[in-house]
């Protein structure tokens, strides 16, 4: 007969056993229920459903004329999502990929797993999507779907394309204005949610559209005149083959405004913009502005005497000019561009001035345009003027430039010794209503109404009998300064390459527009600015006049 202590201890055993399990349980409830909950209701929310974000129609891009540059069309793309745990046997994985014209490898290596959402086609035309479609519905497949998306569509091919950038396969800004602008371009996402039903199934809609986009009514207003950057662009291919040159870029700026009408590079290219990124040593262009920071700090008069023999040796080197210019006033230094006379001025004024009146001017730092991928060029610290370089700077050697860092400083002449800021937007709309434009932006006045009229009756001389003769452009005043400028290598200067180059603006009574020629290494026969660039010019201020007229704003 058992005693009462043994039942009691065994009753006290099973008691803390059923304890130790119930705890146990009780433990994995308060996991299941508590700390895993979030984690299980995700899973679970997963298995039921499958979470899609898309965009709505990306906005348009025009010209200032409201010319369209850049829309998206719809176009179609295909997923596999798995109904109530339908899959594709071997059979069906090689019709189906026949139909999507590509191999079963290519098929089954999209599908992975083939548990979860994954696009197996993006952005085919409707007709095309159409057509699969059909064949599917022959098979019975409920495992792929149909949505509407958009492809971006250029209707002027690559005119204005390392303006306009270009955006990726999901629609998103990868370079130029489409970078720059892509939030307000793109709208607000929508998140999509596909459903499955209690067998597991998705719950399809049997339209083509079965996700449609959200119509968007964004739209950017660019500054640029499609019509003359195509005009521009081809004169510039044209001209970079005559001269059997590597490339080239041409700017056009409103001079009022600083609004870059046209803005072409050659070759062209989407991903990089020439006309902001190329940096470059500017050569003779440089002097306008040299000549201006000495007349603003009184170290010079236009009537003052220069002697040049054709040469001047500093610190034991010597630099050479085009010829030998003799006695020159000013004037005569920039109209004949004589490097022995720019010298001696640089020579008046001490490096620290010369580097204020660059910086104040824009060189060495960015013009902030709307546009990526700008640079900043090279203007090295006064102290760091080494040697020749203390007096070179004066002729364009020892500091680097961009396209639109010319024109600017060009601008500033134009506009009487203000620096404005250029951009290439003019407004954003959404709905049809402007809800940002931009106005002219003043950065600075960097020399005074006097000094800019001087060195603009200066830069006329250029023009009229000096080195630029050939940008004169019949009817109007034309203000400008040539430039050949050495090509910098690992060793030195590389021995018969020089960029061409002429930089102006008219008519001068009322500055309109200020043009910048760059042509890169041209090998066919003459090389210097007013040669090569100055003709160029010339001819773009005949393609303006023709499409405004001498006497109407743009």
């Amino acid at each position: 007969m058992v005693s009462d202590k043994k039942i009691v201890k065994r009753g006290t055993f099973v008691l803390i056993v059923h304890f130790f399990l119930f705890g146990i349980v009780g433990a994995h409830i308060f996991t299941l229920q508590v700390l895993e909950a979030e984690m299980l209701r995700s899973y679970a929310w997963r298995e039921h459903n499958a979470l899609i974000t898309f965009s709505p129609r990306r906005g348009e891009i025009l010209d200032r004329r409201g010319k369209v540059l850049a829309f998206s069309v719809p176009n179609y793309s295909i997923y596999y999502y798995p109904v109530g745990g339908e899959g594709l046997d071997k059979d069906k994985l090689r019709k189906v990929s026949e139909i999507l014209s590509m191999t079963p490898e290519e098929l089954e290596n999209r599908i992975g797993e083939g548990k979860r959402f994954v696009w197996i086609i993006r952005k085919l035309p409707k007709e095309r999507a159409e057509e699969i479609r059909s064949k599917f519905r022959e098979m019975k497949l409920r495992c792929f779907g149909f949505v509407e998306e958009d492809r971006r569509f250029y209707p002027n091919d690559e005119v204005a394309s390392n303006i306009l950038g270009f955006t990726g396969i999901d629609d998103q800004g990868l370079a130029g204005i489409e970078y720059v602008y892509e939030d307000f371009l793109k709208g607000d996402k929508k998140e999509v949610f596909l459903r499955r039903d209690a067998g597991g199934g998705a719950i399809p809609d049997e339209k083509i559209l079965e996700l449609p986009v959200l119509v968007s009514r964004r739209e950017i207003v660019l500054t640029i005149d499609i019509n003359l950057q195509a005009l521009c662009e081809e004169l510039l291919k044209k001209k970079v083959l005559e001269n059997k040159a590597k490339g080239g870029c041409l700017v056009v700026l409103d001079s009022k405004t600083a609004e870059v009408m046209a803005m072409a590079v050659y070759p062209p290219s989407r991903d990089r913009n020439a006309a902001i990124s190329w940096v470059f040593e500017p050569g003779s262009v440089i002097k306008p502005f040299v000549v201006a920071a000495a007349l603003e700090e009184g170290v010079a008069h236009p009537n003052m005497s220069f002697f040049c023999p054709g040469s001047i040796t500093y610190m034991g080197k010597k630099i050479g000019d085009t010829k030998a210019h003799g006695s020159l006033d000013l004037s005569g230094v920039v109209s004949e561009s004589c490097n022995v006379g720019m010298i001696n001025l640089a020579l008046r004024m001490s490096p620290e001035v010369i580097y204020k009146y660059f910086l104040g001017f824009g060189f060495g730092e960015h013009t902030n345009i709307d546009l990526p991928g700008e640079e900043r060029g090279i203007l090295r610290a006064p102290d760091q003027w080494y040697g020749v370089g203390r007096v070179v700077v004066a002729i364009g050697q020892g500091i680097s430039v961009t396209g639109i860092q010319l024109v600017s400083a060009m601008n500033v002449i134009a506009n009487k010794g203000v620096l404005l800021r250029p951009h290439v937007v003019s407004e954003l709309r959404s709905d049809g209503k402007v809800v940002y434009r931009v106005s002219r932006k003043e950065i600075r006045r960097v020399i005074s109404f006097e000094t800019a009229k001087l060195v603009e009756d200066m830069l006329l001389s250029v023009v009229e009998k000096g080195t630029g003769k050939k940008a004169a452009i019949p009817g109007v005043r034309v203000a400008g300064k040539t430039g050949t400028a050495q090509v910098p290598g690992k060793e030195g200067y590389r021995k018969g390459e020089y960029l061409s180059l002429f930089l102006g603006y008219f008519p001068v009574e009322s500055p309109r527009w200020v043009i910048l020629i760059v042509i890169d290494t041209p090998m066919g026969g003459e090389y210097y600015g007013g040669e090569v660039a100055a003709p160029i010019f010339s001819e773009v201020g005949q393609i303006l006049l023709n499409l405004y007229g001498a006497g109407v704003e743009n």
